[in-house]
């Protein structure tokens, strides 16, 4: 895991903070941002492992930044991450067909998203 690079992007600051704390903890190097127009920016700037994406964001949600992300050819692995544990099941086929995992926040956060990280960057 070490030197690996994790953009985690969430537009609630406490989430951030927790994302990174936890990932930081596993050994990973992190880096944030609050919109999915400051992540295309970090992207097109910088090599990015992989992608922590909060689901529900303001203007660009996390899906529609995923969709932009696969259109500019850039392939990292991503978890797309959410408090509603119960997506529809076309938001959950469309993760997965762009090549994401699901993975809901909540009670055993730390555990399932770097699970989830690990087995994405497979």
């Amino acid at each position: 895991m070490s030197g690996r690079l994790i953009l985690v992007v969430d537009d609630d600051k406490p989430d951030r903070w927790y994302a990174r704390h936890l990932l930081a903890e596993a050994g990973y190097a992190v880096t944030t941002a609050d919109s999915a127009a400051a992540a295309l920016r970090i992207v097109d700037g910088e090599p990015i492992d992989a992608m922590v994406i909060d689901l529900r964001m303001p203007r660009t949600g996390g899906l529609d930044l995923l969709r932009t992300l696969r259109r500019r050819e850039h392939q990292m692995p991503a978890v797309v991450v959410s408090w509603a544990a119960h997506l529809p099941m076309g938001d959950r086929e469309e993760i997965g067909a762009l090549g994401a995992i699901f993975v809901a926040k909540g009670e055993d956060f730390r555990t399932r998203l770097t699970d989830a990280l690990w087995r994405v960057m497979q």
